[in-house]
């Protein structure tokens, strides 16, 4: 047998073959770096790299595993106000329904789901997507600091599950202790109260009090307590500003409204049209059609979530919610 002592530079600068294979790597974290031909993966303390090979000689090294790859296989579960049904005791699929729900997330990491798995965001049933979500691990130190981060969606029945599988949502970190936030577009959202211990496999049910979810400083709730006695997600954050406010500078009824007016197709500029068909962190009940006034308009969702908010004991308009966190 013939041994080669070749420097990293001389196999990056002489190898002009790759011979591609995706094997599953051991990790805790890391990144890949890449010249174009070599890629290195930066793993549990030795570097995983793809086969290089110049014809004759093939260079394998790292900890290469064909088992589940390693990390933290989590399922939470949560409810979005906006959407809950309290006759059937579950969220409406209005979005899907009327296939509004766009393929790529409306979050920082954009994922998009490949067309091979685009029929999954259509199916009815208890596997109805109802919308995007994006949940944060953040450090168990400091909560404030994300360390992983992925685009989502939730079902009907509340579980928030891989876009593009729909099975439990896969971290690369490893099995530890996290805080675990949970956000969507027009909802406020919602962040564990203590740094909680994850594994492959962790359910984390935001609905039914198991978790300790963190409030405001000054005593606010978390989450809002739907008639079901489950906790949810404070629906109305038209403007995306981390609030549901009914006056004031940071109205979101009046982003609802001005909405409205402005709309292209609104030519008379009446606070009574409706925008159809549409997908818009206007639509604060998740129905596809943003009103200002009538029958199921999204300004009357800003103002329940207000006078209904656990800590609104005098039942005042002039209340802010506020997310506990950014």
């Amino acid at each position: 047998m013939r041994t080669l002592y070749l420097s990293l530079a001389a196999l990056v600068s002489g190898f002009t073959a790759l011979a591609q294979q995706t094997p599953d790597v051991v990790a805790n974290a890391g990144d890949d770096i890449s010249n174009g031909t070599v890629t290195l993966s930066h793993t549990l303390g030795e570097i995983a790299v793809t086969d290089v090979s110049n014809g004759s000689v093939t260079l394998q090294q790292g900890f290469h595993n064909v088992a589940q790859r390693a990390g933290i296989a989590i399922e939470p579960v949560i409810i979005l106000a906006g959407a809950y049904d309290d006759a059937i005791g579950q969220m409406r699929d209005d979005l899907r329904a009327q296939n509004l729900i766009p393929f790529t997330s409306p979050y920082a990491d954009a994922l998009t789901v490949p067309a091979s798995a685009q029929m999954m965001f259509m199916e009815p049933g208890m596997d109805a997507v109802v919308d995007w979500v994006y949940v944060e691990l953040r450090d168990s130190m400091m909560n404030g600091l994300v360390v992983e981060a992925t685009s989502a969606v939730v079902l009907v029945d509340g579980r928030v599950v891989d876009a593009v599988t729909k099975q439990p949502l896969r971290f690369s970190l490893m099995s530890g202790t996290y805080f675990v936030s949970i956000n969507h577009r027009n909802h406020l959202g919602a962040i564990t109260d203590n740094a909680e211990f994850l594994a492959n496999g962790t359910d984390l049910d935001f609905t039914d009090g198991t978790i300790a979810i963190e409030d405001r400083a000054n005593g606010q709730a978390g989450q809002t307590v739907l008639t079901s006695g489950d906790f949810a997600l404070f629906a109305g954050d038209a403007n995306g500003d981390g609030q549901v406010a009914a006056i004031g500078a940071a109205s979101d009824i009046d982003a609802i409204q001005q909405d409205v007016l402005n709309a292209p197709a609104n030519f008379f500029n009446q606070i009574g049209f409706q925008i159809t068909m549409t997908y818009s962190d206007s639509d604060t009940n998740l129905s596809g059609i943003v009103s200002a006034i009538g029958a199921g308009n999204d300004t009357a969702v800003v103002r329940n979530t207000i006078l209904d908010a656990p800590e609104n004991f005098f039942n005042q308009l002039g209340v802010t919610i506020t997310q506990p966190f950014n």
